[in-house]
This record gives structure tokens, C-alpha cells and sequence, in this order.
């Protein structure tokens, strides 16, 4: 970030601790909102100017992200046997994972198939009635 904008941050922020302006004024003014202006307080608070940095906004862990071992046992398990679905491998290992999770990682692996859907069964009796209604 550049130091003018530090120095914008530490402007608007001195204003609030030193109550120059009303907390209304000061947001409309900078185009912020009141919850920005006192997140950007706490942290020069807490931290000083080095506070008033922006902080990255990618998350701190990855909620989604599975061990090596369960990722190496769900391949196996699906080679093993392949007509097994993630529902299957799931309820077969018993991980305390999604079967989204372990679709996930066939998905990366391309060891997921997609299974088409069953055809409509045809009824012939449905063809007979409309040849009769259009007579």
C-alpha cells in the first residue's frame, strides 16, 4: 500500500480518537464505514501505524483441505473398487469427511465417472391415444 494512503488512514483515524469530527462525518467524508473506521482504530490501537497496513484478505487455513493419508486412502479404496461411488468410499472408510470432499479428490485424481441418466421408459399405449384423439 502506498504511504499516502497510510497517512490518509492515520488522518482519519486521529480524527476519530481525538473526536475533531462526529464518527458520521469523518465515513462520509472518506467514504467508509463506521465499522471500517473503528476496525482501522482498534488495529492502530493494537498495533500502531503498522496496523493501518490492509490486511490480506485469503483465508488463514483451508477448511477443505484433507490429510495426505485419507487423500491416499480414498484412491486406494476407489482402484480397489472402481464401481464404488464417494457416498460408498465415504460410508466404507468411515473418514469423518463429506462425500463432497471425497468426490473432490476422485475428481482431482480423474478417477470420477460420470453416470448417465436412465432413459425414460417409453409408453406405447401414449402414441396410440394421441393417433386416436387426432382422428
Amino acid at each position: 500500500m502506498k504511504l499516502d494512503d497510510i497517512h490518509k488512514r492515520l488522518d482519519v483515524v486521529l480524527d476519530y480518537i481525538m473526536k475533531r469530527k462526529p464518527i458520521w462525518e469523518i465515513c462520509r467524508e472518506n467514504n467508509i464505514s463506521a465499522r471500517t473506521l473503528r476496525r482501522w482504530t482498534k488495529r492502530y490501537h493494537e498495533e500502531g501505524i503498522a496496523g493501518l497496513n490492509p490486511k490480506p484478505t485469503i483465508p488463514k487455513n483451508q477448511t477443505n483441505k484433507i490429510s495426505k493419508s485419507k487423500e491416499e486412502l480414498i484412491i486406494k479404496t476407489k482402484l480397489e473398487h472402481p464401481s464404488y461411488g464417494s457416498r460408498m468410499i465415504k460410508h466404507l472408510l468411515g473418514i469423518d469427511v463429506s462425500h463432497v470432499t471425497v468426490n473432490r479428490v476422485l475428481k482431482q485424481h480423474n478417477l470420477s465417472t460420470k453416470i448417465k441418466a436412465k432413459p425414460e421408459p417409453c409408453n406405447p399405449l401414449a402414441r396410440e391415444k394421441r393417433i386416436k384423439t387426432n382422428s
